[in-house]
């Protein structure tokens, strides 16, 4: 009620008491005059809505408990008469994985998706997920429009590639000690980036304020990590490569592009080396022992569109993505130089280096890596994007976020 009970009283309005007794007695009235009656009310349930209390007993039920206790001496429990319990076992609907059989629909837009440059997240998008990367990207179902009330990872991102080609820019295709790259620097242009990003009107304040104290306090622990000498060769560096694919209907040369986060020349005990640098904000899962599989590389080698269906699964979890591998032998196709190595470089944390190959990695495991293996990498992937019978969808951390998880499975 709006009026509480001392003003409902001058206004000659029943009060809360009162009501309480009008319930009281209809209560014991139809208790009174009924054959047999059954009283049911909820127990074991916190809420049922965002509004709702704590489910309780009624304080009519309680007084009847009361009066049967006090009548027979003791304490009544669950299931003893009269105070049944009904309980109702609640199971899950099982389901299955629901593949997405190759139309000719689909066949068409894969193929006029191949037909152009395919770039290395496109590559990546299919190893996580085809049935994802159909809805997403064949089908174009958008998710959600949501208010945001955390962080935007992408646009922080971008705010930090930008930040760091500012750094680099000027120190681009010269040999740089790392004591003369400076940390007082490289937090002025982040904060003038942050000013012009536009993020202070699209993140909410706490997650600003994290990123303000963050950013500045991470960027200096990955200036701490670079080499103690190198030199730039390459800063956000387009570049294209083709790719032999073998196919049903005979070999196909397609086409890659991307575009490079960063090389560096840099000075190893058997000469000096490029190296590619891939920036990354989230997290990046990767052991270099993946090189080391002989017999998966054997199937990814043999594989044809009616045989090994679990082999795509296989791969995406030995190698937890593949756009780095690519962008080993795209630059080394389209630069002419030698690959030595590539790292991610994690932002997210000191800004760390993870190889792709590492000092652990003997040098014939890695020049067959980048000659061999990468190669029949990437065209297993173009070629199951081609010819694969059923696009089966994939379980995984990366269906915590997608959009698109519940249309993965089916009621079995």
């Amino acid at each position: 009620p709006l009026l509480p009970d001392s003003l409902r009283a001058m206004a000659g309005l029943p009060d809360s008491r009162r009501r309480e007794r009008v319930a009281a007695h209809n209560f014991h009235r139809l208790l009174a005059g009924a054959e047999q009656a059954v009283l049911c009310y909820q127990t074991g349930v916190d809420r049922s809505g965002l509004l709702d209390e704590k489910k309780i007993r009624s304080r009519f039920v309680e007084e009847l408990l009361w009066r049967e206790e006090r009548a027979r001496g003791g304490l009544l429990s669950p299931g003893q008469p009269p105070l049944h319990a009904a309980a109702c076992t609640v199971r899950p609907f099982r389901s299955a994985p629901r593949p997405i059989e190759r139309t000719t629909a689909i066949n068409d837009a894969l193929e006029r998706l191949l037909d152009a440059p395919v770039s290395p997240s496109t590559l990546d998008a299919w190893l996580t997920c085809p049935v994802r990367f159909f809805h997403e990207r064949l089908a174009g179902l958008a998710p959600p429009d949501e208010v945001n009330e955390g962080d935007d990872p992408i646009a922080v991102g971008d705010l930090l590639h930008k930040v760091l080609l500012d750094f680099h820019l000027p120190h681009k295709g010269r040999e740089v000690r790392r004591d003369e790259l400076s940390a007082e620097h490289l937090t002025r242009l982040f904060l003038q980036r942050l000013g012009a990003s536009g993020l202070s009107a699209q993140l909410p304040p706490d997650a600003l304020l994290m990123l303000e104290v963050a950013g500045p306090e991470r960027l200096g622990r990955y200036l701490s990590r670079q080499p103690e000498r190198f030199t730039v060769l390459e800063l956000e560096e387009p570049v294209e490569a083709t790719i032999d694919v073998p196919g049903s209907a005979g070999r196909r040369i397609r086409r890659l592009h991307g575009r490079v986060d960063r090389v560096d020349l840099r000075d190893f005990e058997d000469g000096q080396g490029a190296v590619i640098l891939d920036y990354k904000t989230g997290k990046v899962e990767w052991k270099p022992s993946a090189w080391s599989d002989d017999a998966l590389w054997e199937r990814i080698e043999v594989w044809t569109p009616d045989r090994d269906p679990d082999l795509l699964a296989d791969v995406a979890g030995a190698l937890h993505g593949v756009q780095l591998p690519a962008y080993v032998h795209m630059y080394g196709q389209h630069s002419g130089r030698d690959v030595h190595d590539a790292a991610w470089v994690i932002l997210r944390d000191a800004g760390q280096e993870l190889p792709l190959f590492g000092d652990g990695t003997d040098d014939e495991t890695r020049d067959a890596a980048i000659t061999t293996r990468i190669p029949a990498l990437l065209s297993f992937l173009l070629r199951h994007m081609a010819e694969a019978p059923l696009l089966l969808p994939r379980d995984g951390k990366h269906c915590d976020w997608c959009s698109c998880t519940k249309l993965c499975k089916i009621r079995a």
